[in-house]
């Protein structure tokens, strides 16, 4: 428990109350036992959704139900929302300096009030005072800690103000993407579309977009002269993929038919949802692009292949502009468009959203080290002066190997804070979108605090959800966290988000100190079943470790295909791997595991396996 007060201390430090006594200065709960929760007369539903909140975490806390009105009848009283009657207890909040998500709270010995911006202010409010001045912590969608000591608590008599650094915000993991009143709890405001949770933040991600706007498989045959060229022919339909953004072909920018195409489907789009605050106007997902002698010149003059796509992005966005002069057109700054152009910028009403897929994993993105993470700090820094509406893409999984461990939690935090202190308005963070990845409730956790104020410490964060999540259990699953972490650093794996196990320094080394530290993790649950089903889905990375052999003979990974051998897997194989995958496959099923990676279900991933241990059917792994 001494251990826990330190974390929390570094977390919060408002956590920490002083001795227990009145004084005019705080407000003790006893005087709360007759308050009432006030809502005012035209509260929103996300006010109305907050004040139930208030009223549930407040009963949890002091076993007391307080009533809730919008016609206060005594004092104290807890004041959700704005509301100018607060103003005749001295508990006026003032909320119109907050945007739609800050929020203010203040407490008096009169009571307290919880105020924000509309329309997820006040709601947020009411979780960060309970996080703030309880100690109450939202680990999982079925995990809410709340101290023990927490209804003994005295309040101090303070004003406190917060606003996020970043507008948008996404941890993309099954474990906040499936439980939307969780997703709210933990401020990913791009979940929750329910006018109670205070809907979806809808200016944020962009995404390819070509490949619906100017599909070749409408416009390819008749006019392939609208795609790109490659070795001096156009490629309407490369790969065979015409209709994809993945392996399929460009358009070419520099084409007025192709900018006449693309910007009649952006206001087409826009007629039908004329409330959206912004559309992508971006590359499809490949390398593709156009050589033709007009898009070359214009890449050779401004030094960098975005330029074909930015001067056609704000070409769109003047055309757009005309009609919906608040509407901004969003592009993937990504891969070969990630440069900056010598002197094009873009137009006022274009968003940029810059994308991190090439950087290291293992690394942060400050690591000075690391060639390609400084490229990526530099074209931040360079895209910063030119546009004030910059959001990141970045990603927090290994696409490969959704359940392998993934040596990146130590880099959540100054990744974040690195976007933060360039300006950066919203973040994407990619990952698993399934639930049971590798040790995705604490990826969760850490990503999701970090996302609504990056100012928190990251190894604090993890350390207090190992300790408060799985009690006991947490050492061993610390000290495998860190030797995974320690080990690729040590063996200067610097791998992005795509790959194998040996690309992040995983051998039997560790996959033995996995199985150990879960095996000993399990011993010390006790008969606490609740934490024992907590510690068997964090261990499904380490049994993922063991059957690396198997798969790595089994799938070609890089290329994404099923190896081809000329004689079966070999019997040491079998025998090693065997037990492990049986093992996996039945924690994958008890806790919804869904997909094997990117791209291979589970079910798919467990049918290669047979095959490779040539079973019989039906006969289990």
């Amino acid at each position: 428990m001494k251990y826990l007060n330190v974390v929390l201390s570094l977390i919060v430090p408002a956590f920490c109350t002083p001795a227990f006594a009145q004084t005019k200065s705080k407000l003790e709960l006893s005087v709360m036992k007759q308050a009432s929760i006030v809502l005012p007369s035209d509260a929103i539903e996300s006010e109305k959704y907050a004040a139930e909140e208030f009223q549930s975490l407040w009963e949890k806390i002091t076993g007391v139900k307080l009533p809730i009105t919008t016609t206060p009848s005594s004092t104290p009283r807890v004041w959700i929302g704005p509301n100018p009657a607060a103003k005749s207890v001295g508990l006026a909040v003032q909320t119109d300096d907050l945007g739609e998500e800050g929020l203010r709270i203040k407490i008096t010995e009169k009571g307290v009030a919880v105020a924000g911006g509309r329309p997820r202010g006040t709601l947020y409010g009411v979780y960060e005072f309970f996080e703030k001045y309880f100690g109450v912590r939202f680990l999982t969608h079925d995990h809410t800690h709340i101290p023990a000591d927490a209804g003994k608590r005295i309040l101090p008599r303070e004003e406190f103000s917060f606003k996020p650094e970043f507008e948008t915000r996404f941890s993309r993991l099954g474990e906040t993407q499936n439980h939307k009143p969780f997703a709210v709890r933990m401020r990913c405001n791009r979940v929750a579309g329910e006018a109670k949770y205070g809907g979806v933040n809808q200016n944020g991600r962009n995404s390819h977009s070509f490949f619906r706007q100017i599909p070749s498989s409408k416009y390819g045959k008749e006019h392939p002269e609208y795609y790109c060229m490659i070795d001096g022919k156009r490629k309407w339909d490369v790969d065979g993929k015409d209709a994809m953004p993945i392996l399929g072909n460009q358009p070419c920018l520099t084409n007025p038919d192709v900018l006449r195409i693309v910007t009649d489907s952006v206001l087409a789009d826009l007629k039908r949802n004329p409330n959206t605050p912004n559309i992508s106007v971006s590359t499809n997902d490949n390398f593709h692009y156009c050589q033709c002698p007009t898009c070359a010149a214009l890449d050779e003059k401004e030094g960098a292949h975005t330029a074909t796509l930015l001067a056609f992005v704000n070409a769109v966005a003047d055309e757009v502009g005309k009609q919906y002069p608040d509407v901004k057109i969003g592009t993937l700054i990504y891969q070969y468009t990630r440069k900056p152009p010598k002197t094009l910028l873009p137009r006022p009403n274009v968003q940029l959203q810059l994308c991190t897929i090439e950087c290291s994993q293992v690394l942060p993105l400050t690591d000075p080290d690391v060639e390609i993470n400084a490229s990526f700090r530099e074209d931040l820094k360079e895209w910063g002066k030119r546009s004030k509406d910059i959001r990141i893409w970045t990603y927090n999984t290994n696409f490969y190997n959704f359940l392998l461990p993934c040596p990146n939690l130590w880099n959540i935090e100054p990744n974040l804070r690195l976007f933060a202190d360039n300006n950066v308005r919203g973040v994407f963070m990619q990952a698993g979108h399934i639930e049971g990845t590798s040790m995705s409730d604490l990826r969760n956790y850490v990503t999701s605090r970090l996302l609504w104020n990056p100012r928190l410490s990251g190894q604090a964060l993890i350390d207090e959800f190992l300790d408060l999540h799985y009690g006991p259990a947490a050492p061993p699953i610390r000290r495998f966290i860190h030797l995974v972490h320690d080990n690729a650093v040590k063996k200067g794996c610097t791998k992005n988000c795509f790959a194998t196990g040996a690309d992040y320094g995983i051998d039997d080394e560790i996959t033995i100190a996995g199985l150990e530290a879960f095996a000993e993790a399990m011993e010390l649950t006790g008969k606490d079943e609740t934490l024992r089903r907590r510690v068997e889905k964090a261990s499904i990375c380490a049994w993922r470790c063991a059957v690396e052999d198997a798969w790595q003979w089994i799938y070609d990974v890089p290329n994404e295909k099923p190896n081809t051998h000329d004689k079966p897997m070999p019997a040491e194989i079998i025998l090693k791997t065997r037990p492990y995958a049986r093992k996996l496959f039945e924690l994958c099923d008890r806790y919804g595991v869904t997909m094997w990676d990117e791209l291979i279900p589970i079910g798919k991933a467990k049918d290669y396996f047979r095959q490779a241990y040539r079973l019989k059917d039906k006969e289990p792994i």
